[in-house]
């Protein structure tokens, strides 16, 4: 986990995955004719990121999850 002080506050790294067919489905939703590209989905989460799987999860569910992280970093 990387927690960082900078003029007291903290930066919490979080890094957002998905599978490719995941992101497939997102992309056709959104109705983009851009490419998918699956690049950035094959990187290692910066180190000490907290990783977050948002297959079949709703934005609601993620927005939880991350308020989670937030609010126990700021316990800490």
């Amino acid at each position: 986990m990387v927690i960082k002080q900078c003029h007291s506050r903290y930066v919490i790294g979080i890094t957002l995955t998905c599978s490719e067919e995941t992101l497939r489905e997102r992309h056709k939703k959104r109705g983009d004719a851009n490419e998918c590209s699956f690049f950035w989905l094959h990187l290692k989460p910066y180190e000490g990121d907290y990783v977050i799987n948002t297959d079949k999860k709703s934005v609601q569910q993620i927005v939880d999850e991350i308020k989670v992280i937030v609010d126990s970093e700021g316990n800490e």
